[in-house]
């Protein structure tokens, strides 16, 4: 399939709160991690599935627009 989505980031204001809602919504749990100064929380994926995290920081902010890498 050609541009299939294969990682998404979804940037948070309030990391725990966001981090809480998503285990709670998909009953699960986040790997969360520091990074390079950041908090991040990783999606669980199975062999070739799609993968994604939640992160916070200066740089990582929620928007109105999306931006997408190709």
């Amino acid at each position: 399939m050609k541009n299939a989505i294969s990682w998404f980031a979804i940037p948070a204001l309030d990391f725990k709160r966001a981090v809480k809602f998503y285990n709670d919504i998909f009953d699960f749990e986040l790997n969360v991690i520091k990074m390079g100064g950041q908090d991040i929380a990783f999606f669980p994926i199975e062999e070739r599935g799609i993968g994604g995290h939640i992160s916070t920081g200066e740089t990582f902010k929620p928007s109105e627009q999306v931006r997408y890498y190709i």
